[in-house]
């Protein structure tokens, strides 16, 4: 029987975004803009990419708070 790679499924928790750290796709971070705290998806790795709410390159933007 084929084997079939299906990669990374479901989404993993990383906590506060940290600019030294290696995100994974669909790696999710909290980040605060403004003291408001906001909760993004990563869409592709990257390494030192700030999430943002304009930044539909690196991350999704899911929800904020408030």
């Amino acid at each position: 029987m084929a084997t079939i790679n299906l990669g990374k499924i479901k989404p993993l928790f990383k906590d506060v975004w940290q600019n030294n750290v290696q995100y994974k796709e669909l790696d999710i971070v909290a980040h605060n803009i403004s003291g408001v705290r906001h909760i993004f998806i990563c869409t592709v790795d990257c390494i030192n990419v700030t999430p943002t709410v304009s930044n539909n390159n690196n991350w999704g933007f899911l929800v904020k708070s408030g």
